[in-house]
């Protein structure tokens, strides 16, 4: 498997597990210092207390989808809408066509599957579950549908940095300073930006152009992502894009 086609197996494991940290080459913590101006002011403001706060509820939507020869022969479509203030509540819909679904390595094996659990106190919970359309049997404690909600934010907390999630606020402290130049605000010094654009080699040492960007708000969550891998040699490539609205509130649905 070349490292596009492992690229988009990565990709496809993060998705499905609202594993959303963005993986790029090289970004590692260091002792250099953030130089003095705007971004460093927004970068030390980052918190994740202040950021799990912020968000009373929140709709995600990321799309991937496969090109062959300049076609689209593919696509992942995944939903995820929380609600953590008014009641705890999680859906999550991911849709699959094409190159996504089949029995190869890393590869679906359904077309639609939804996933809903809310509850409006600590002990009663409700859960649905369908796969192309049948319901699934499952069962759900108080402690899994906050599982579901924190997943959202984060996955993993190590040394008191959360990652895996949708906040970026750790991530980008770690690297602001070693990648200063990759990083921009935007006029209204509301929305931080990182961008880079790489080349790597498949396992036929044909050329991989990967072209990375997203931006955070002032509370470290992410507002967009764009990925894209192209091997133009074999005609390959894989685009990704996630966009996140914050407390806007959305229609709920509360059965399958």
């Amino acid at each position: 498997m070349d490292k596009l086609h492992t690229f988009i197996h990565k990709m496809k494991k993060l998705i499905i597990l609202l594993m959303f940290v963005f993986v790029v080459v090289g970004l590692t913590s260091c002792s250099k210092k953030i130089p003095e101006g705007d971004i460093k002011n927004f970068v030390e403001n980052l918190n994740y207390d202040a950021a799990y706060s912020f968000v009373k509820n929140a709709q995600s939507n990321t799309t991937v989808k496969h090109f062959e020869n300049g076609e689209e022969d593919g696509h992942l479509i995944m939903d995820i809408s929380i609600d953590k203030e008014d009641i705890s509540y999680h859906y999550s819909e991911s849709q699959v066509s094409g190159y996504f679904y089949g029995m190869k390595e890393g590869q679906y094996s359904f077309y639609s599957k939804k996933t809903l659990c809310f509850m409006y106190d600590d002990t009663n919970v409700t859960v649905y579950q369908t796969t192309d359309t049948m319901a699934d049997t499952i069962k759900y404690s108080p402690e899994d549908v906050m599982k579901s909600i924190y997943d959202f934010f984060y996955t993993e907390l190590e040394a008191g940095i959360h990652r895996g999630g949708f906040y970026y606020g750790d991530y980008v402290r770690l690297n602001c300073a070693k990648y200063y130049e990759l990083f921009s605000l935007n006029e209204a010094k509301d929305e931080l930006t990182y961008s880079i654009n790489t080349v790597t080699k498949d396992k036929d040492n044909t050329d991989i152009l990967n072209m990375h960007s997203f931006t955070i708000n002032t509370y470290g969550m992410l507002v967009r992502l764009s990925s894209v891998a192209k091997n133009n040699s074999k005609r390959l490539k894989v685009e990704t894009t996630t966009t996140i609205t914050y407390n806007t509130g959305f229609e709920k649905i509360f059965t399958l």
